[in-house]
């Protein structure tokens, strides 16, 4: 038996502009920068709602989410599963620091994620109140497929929705610069809007066994 070893050297940017992905200026040793949630301090001590809805922006657009959606499951820089929300409210009186707390519930109905701490408000038009983007960082255990619930609590007020997780849409693999064993790659994770380096490289090795 004879074994013949190649070696292929790829551009990622050629190999991605024939997939149809864009480009990015981002370190192709760091991983995909989704940014941290708008987090605030001394939010107030009580506050009064008249809603609470958890949401995606699709362009400027906030789009609550609807029992059963599908939504993005991304990986951040540490390699933990991450769900991108936003918050959006109304009232009377809504302050510019909210205390909020966000859960990611299991089919058993225990956590497998959240985000508590207070959020920063933005007024919007009609007299709501938006974050924006927050995550809500979610157990390794959690994979594309489950189905969580969201339950958003702020005041007295709670929104529930059960969610599907999945990749399509959400985030994009990449190679990184540094080559890879045999039969395997090292990959980042590239968020919605991010691009991968004109300078990022896989290299692959490839084995083929012939008699």
């Amino acid at each position: 038996m004879r074994i013949r070893n190649r070696a292929l050297v790829v551009s990622a940017l050629a190999l991605l502009i024939s997939a149809g992905v864009a480009c990015s200026d981002d370190s192709p040793e760091e991983g995909p920068n989704l940014g941290e949630s708008d987090t605030c301090r001394d939010p107030a001590p009580e506050v009064t709602l008249d809603s609470l809805t958890v949401g995606l922006v699709e362009d400027g657009v906030f789009m609550p989410l609807t029992a059963d959606q599908v939504v993005p499951l991304i990986y951040g820089d540490q390699g933990l599963p991450m769900v991108g929300i936003y918050l959006q409210v109304t009232g009377g009186s809504v302050p510019d620091c909210l205390d909020q707390d966000t859960r990611a519930l299991n089919s058993s109905g225990n956590s497998a994620g959240d985000l508590i701490a207070p959020l920063t408000m933005h007024r919007q038009e009609r007299g709501t109140y938006r974050t924006n983007l927050a995550w809500v960082i979610l157990s390794p255990a959690v994979q594309a497929g489950d189905a969580l619930t969201i339950r958003s609590q702020a005041g007295q007020t709670v929104f529930e929705c059960r969610v599907y997780l999945d990749f399509m849409g959400a985030a994009r693999a990449v190679p990184r610069r540094s080559a890879a064993s045999t039969g395997q790659a090292s990959f980042r994770i590239l968020g919605p809007g991010d691009r991968p380096a004109s300078s990022d490289r896989l290299t692959v090795t490839a084995t083929d066994a012939h008699d």
